[in-house]
């Protein structure tokens, strides 16, 4: 079983515009009686296929950004270590990964001390070759992107064109995303934002693996629910002519 991401040639070394996390630390065993037959069953059975990844990098500000309350420039890079996937047709697919250990899905688990990501993928329709449009416009899924931080929870929402090398109900399924679009939609607290408006790019193998999916999906609809929307900056009024 795969745990972590190989490294890159530079052996990790810290870019001064990358935005990363610490490894998330291992709760005590005794945290999770509940869930200790289910967590060793997806142990077996969920964990992700080849290469996972999901790179998001910074192009641009986000909102507020223009008026000094944020900056951008930033990257996050997320290796996944379970990944699974869900599907109830043949055309719609939800996707997760994370890289938090399969203990600190714990529904009953605080956020406080622990460190992680979730990327959830929805797809709701298969690309069609030669039908379905390329461009920077094109779209067939919702992403979110869930940062956690020592208890400091972030969001980011967005969209793209999931390309999928097999048909929900596969087992795998594997699928690429290229230059999607995210940005913070979500937050717990203040928060000094490094990434603004990103590109998203992933490539990720999934298994079908229903109850990990839901399990990695419970814990991110727990981040979102401890988290408030952001709103746009209200625009400046416009100077009245004299």
């Amino acid at each position: 079983m795969r745990t972590a991401g190989r490294p890159h040639s530079d052996g990790n070394a810290m870019h001064p515009d990358t935005f990363r996390f610490p490894a998330p630390a291992r709760a005590p065993a005794a945290a999770l009686p509940a869930l200790a037959i289910l967590a060793l069953a997806l142990l077996l059975a969920g964990c992700g296929i080849g290469p996972d990844r999901v790179q998001i990098e910074s192009i641009g500000p986000g909102p507020g950004q223009g008026s000094g309350t944020g900056r951008a420039g930033g990257r996050l890079e997320h290796r996944p270590r379970l990944v699974a996937y869900r599907s109830e047709s043949p055309t719609r697919a939800e996707i997760l990964a994370t890289d938090l250990p399969i203990e600190a899905l714990d529904p009953a688990r605080g956020f406080a001390g622990l460190s992680g990501q979730i990327t959830r993928v929805r797809m709701f329709n298969v690309p069609i070759p030669g039908r379905t449009p390329v461009s920077s416009t094109a779209g067939n899924t919702v992403v979110q992107h869930v940062v956690i931080h020592d208890g400091l929870l972030a969001v980011y929402s967005g969209s793209g064109l999931l390309r999928p090398r097999q048909r929900p109900g596969a087992d795998p399924m594997a699928v690429v995303l290229s230059a999607g679009t995210l940005r913070l939609t979500r937050q717990s607290g203040p928060l000094e934002d490094p990434i603004g408006t990103a590109r998203l790019d992933l490539w990720l193998t999934a298994p079908l693996n229903a109850p990990l999916a839901t399990l990695i999906a419970t814990r991110l609809e727990q981040v979102i629910e401890r988290t408030q929307p952001i709103t746009d900056p209200p625009a400046p009024d416009r100077p009245t002519r004299p």
